[in-house]
């Protein structure tokens, strides 16, 4: 309900995934043992996702089959950050507010360089 007590009719975008990812439940590496063929069908069936963990740390995940290939690593970074669009030559006054935001956050804790130079907008 919006503030004067109507009813709103905007609604939030959201990828399904997102949420799916974060109703995963945790279960056991020995219950995964006993309980296989059920969480297969679980998977399949339900769409449910679960984290593994063993001596108390998350060690793996079982998810649907179409979640396991949406995973990105590290190593596709430069060619996502390649595929974005770039900013029209009359943007350079925001480009370049971004570069200064860049520059001005600290560095991660342990974190090595990238090996590129800056991004070009």
């Amino acid at each position: 309900m919006a503030l004067d007590g109507s009813r709103s009719q905007s609604y939030v975008k959201c990828d399904y995934r997102i949420l799916q990812n974060a109703m995963r439940r945790n279960i056991s590496a020995t219950e995964v043992v006993r309980q296989f063929s059920e969480l297969l069908n679980n998977i399949k069936y339900r769409g449910e996702r679960y984290t593994i963990i063993r001596g108390g740390k998350a060690v793996a995940a079982l998810v649907p089959v179409e979640d396991a290939g949406s995973q990105r690593r590290m190593g596709d970074l430069r060619e996502i950050i390649g595929s974005l669009p770039r900013l029209d030559p009359d943007d350079k006054s925001f480009a370049d507010d971004v570069l200064e935001a860049i520059k001005g956050q600290p560095p991660l804790p342990g974190a090595a360089t990238w090996g590129w130079a800056e991004p070009e907008f």
